[in-house]
């Protein structure tokens, strides 16, 4: 008999205990398109270990929750070591007594009272402060035996003349931490961990957190990095084990000298090394110095290492779908560089945005698509010597940082073994004369080591030059002459390719517009024992290959509304889209089996064969576009 009774008294002590969520419409919304912050929480923890119940509701204050007999239901089933987790604040203002919604708390966090009669109901009440509801939250469920914690309110989507969003450290959540200090409870400060991480983001990815116009509710995607900052939180909090409960959502990550965890809602700070560049755990950012990393993307099973798309910095694709393999890792190498050349000379960057684009700002960063869920570890490591190819180019060949635009060396890396970096200065509107003048090709040759490469394509832009005596016999065979001898002067390896072709049908046939320049670098290419890889032929084969209809899919065209906050219908027979890209990277990979084939014993599947004449299909190279939409490329 003692021994039943026994039993029967410790039973909560070894029952599972129960996370309770209180708090308003932040915190649990049933308003379609909008989500609170305690739904998807709910996901973050381990079912099997603690329930969690989230009992918050829109429209409600710190007052109105309690005189409603929310509060008191919970109480009734409030078990010695549960949790109680309290968010207030958004519905505490307004009237006291008056109007359809008297809810209003004494503003503050004192003992101060004041009665009077609810105009609605008729019913006298007393009101105390913000301060004093949060309070007696917390000592009423530590009389039961469970552990509270008070969690500031999260930040409106409201910015300041200067454009910061400003945390509260007057009002609410300063109200909050005091009270729950005195009621000696835990307390997470939400709305400096939340304003801290919008003010990384971009005024578009915050706006995405939020519902539209709304700025104070949360869209399904917000709620859900609303849910991990509070993860986060909750693991930051000392003696308190409701931690331990938690899912594994963190990454492990290696950096140079430095091994850390990386946390879904660890977005990358002005003051931080490394984070992420979005919300949603999509892109990852590194700060480290110029020079050439090896990345290795370890997945938690060889299933999500087959079928994941990695890219770096401005769209560079590093990684795609492969056949399931018995390896859980891909391994890369990334080229990071800087607009410095010397101490005191730099490249020429035409506009001061383009110091904060992805190839220039300093930062390794990488996307993973679908999403960086199926990740376990990542390992950033310098690369003290890999073989870099550089090139040098226009806009048909840059790292195009938007869609829907792509160039064939941003596509490259994909097809190169870790033991290859490529270092793709190449830029939109350049000819070989603009490339040089503003110092390009000097941060190039600044670089550029004995045994690595260099890769030049010009041609459409140098097409534009109506200088007295420009010419592609003349002015651009003795620039390309230029480019040769100063690459093999460092003992590099200068590659010729000749300008793809433009979009041009007539008879059924694509017809030709660069053939002097194609052919001016066929003769410089000869004279000069360069390899050559002969992408205009191949890029006429390719459309000729694809047709007149098909071969639109192969550059920009497509009907308005396509992209996000594309308005007008784009036809671009210049700039090429991701498959067109893609085609042509592969045209570049074929030519360089049989022109550059100790090069080529570098390439992941260096004995695979391509044709022009015979393209992937079109519905085969469904390559993740990056969100955003860009604007025309300079050159066009």
């Amino acid at each position: 008999m003692k021994l039943f009774l026994f039993l029967i008294l410790s039973l909560p002590l070894f029952a599972k205990p129960t996370l309770w969520i209180i708090g308003d419409s932040t915190v649990r919304n049933n308003t379609r398109g909008q989500e609170g912050w305690g739904d998807p929480l709910i996901d973050l923890f381990d079912k099997e270990k603690i329930s969690v119940i989230n009992k918050a509701i829109g429209g409600r204050s710190s007052r109105s929750f309690l005189t409603q007999g929310r509060w008191d239901e919970i109480l009734g089933e409030l078990k010695q070591g549960d949790y109680v987790l309290i968010q207030f604040g958004h519905n505490d203002g307004g009237k006291m007594f008056e109007g359809d919604r008297p809810r209003a708390s004494i503003k503050g966090n004192g003992d101060e009272s004041k009665y009077g009669t609810v105009e609605m109901t008729g019913k006298e009440e007393t009101v105390r402060s913000f301060g004093w509801y949060l309070r007696h939250y917390c000592q009423t469920a530590q009389q039961k035996g469970a552990i509270p914690i008070v969690c500031s309110l999260i930040p409106r989507n409201i910015r300041d003349q200067e454009g910061i969003i400003q945390p509260d450290t007057k009002t609410y959540a300063f109200w909050a931490e005091q009270a729950a200090k005195q009621a000696q409870s835990h307390f997470i400060p939400l709305n400096q961990l939340l304003s801290d991480r919008y003010n990384a983001l971009t005024q578009e990815q915050v706006d995405a957190i939020f519902c539209g116009t709304d700025h104070t509710h949360t869209s399904y995607p917000g709620a859900t990095f609303h849910a991990h900052v509070v993860a986060d939180g909750i693991r930051e909090l000392s003696q308190c084990d409701l931690a331990t409960y938690l899912k594994k959502t963190t990454i492990t990550l290696t950096l140079p000298q430095k091994k850390e965890l990386l946390k879904p809602s660890q977005i990358l700070l002005p003051q931080s090394q490394y984070g992420w560049l979005d919300p949603h755990g999509h892109s990852f950012g590194a700060r480290l110095p110029e020079g050439n990393y090896e990345v290795r993307v370890t997945f938690h099973s060889p299933e999500s290492a087959a079928k994941s798309w990695v890219k770096a910095e401005a769209r560079r694709l590093m990684v795609a779908p492969t056949i399931p393999e018995t390896s859980r890792s891909r391994t890369f190498s990334v080229n990071v560089r800087t607009p410095k050349i010397s101490s005191d000379r730099e490249i020429k960057l035409r506009r001061e945005s383009d110091r904060t684009s992805p190839d220039w700002d300093g930062l390794l960063s990488l996307e993973f698509f679908p999403n960086s869920s199926e990740i376990e570890s990542l390992s950033i490591q310098p690369v003290t010597r890999a073989t870099t190819i550089y090139i040098a180019g226009d806009s048909t060949v840059t790292n195009q940082s938007k869609a829907p635009y792509a160039g064939w060396g941003q596509m490259l890396p994909a097809f190169f073994k870790p033991n290859i970096a490529i270092a793709n200065h190449a830029e939109s509107g350049r000819a070989l004369y603009s490339f040089r003048g503003e110092r390009r090709f000097e941060k190039i040759l600044s670089q550029i080591q004995a045994g690595d490469y260099l890769f030049i394509q010009f041609g459409h832009n140098d097409q534009k030059d109506k200088s007295e005596g420009a010419g592609p016999f003349t002015s651009y065979k003795r620039d390309l002459e230029d480019y040769i001898q100063k690459t093999r002067a460092k003992q590099a390896h200068p590659i010729l390719i000749t300008p793809m072709e433009r979009r041009r049908w007539k008879d059924n046939e694509p017809q030709q517009t660069l053939t002097d320049f194609a052919e001016a670098v066929r003769l410089v290419s000869k004279e000069q024992n360069v390899p050559l890889l002969d992408l205009h032929t191949m890029s006429l084969n390719l459309y000729r290959a694809l047709g007149p209809d098909d071969s639109k899919k192969a550059l920009v065209h497509y009907p308005a509304g396509t992209f996000p906050g594309q308005k007008d219908e784009l036809k671009d027979d210049t700039h090429h889209s991701n498959y067109g890209a893609y085609q042509l990277a592969r045209c570049i990979v074929e030519s360089l089996r049989h022109q550059v084939p100790d090069l080529a014993q570098s390439l992941r599947q260096p004995n695979m064969a391509y044709s022009a004449s015979k393209p992937d299909s079109l519905s085969s190279i469904n390559i993740p576009t990056t969100l955003g939409f860009g604007s025309k490329p300079e050159g066009n």
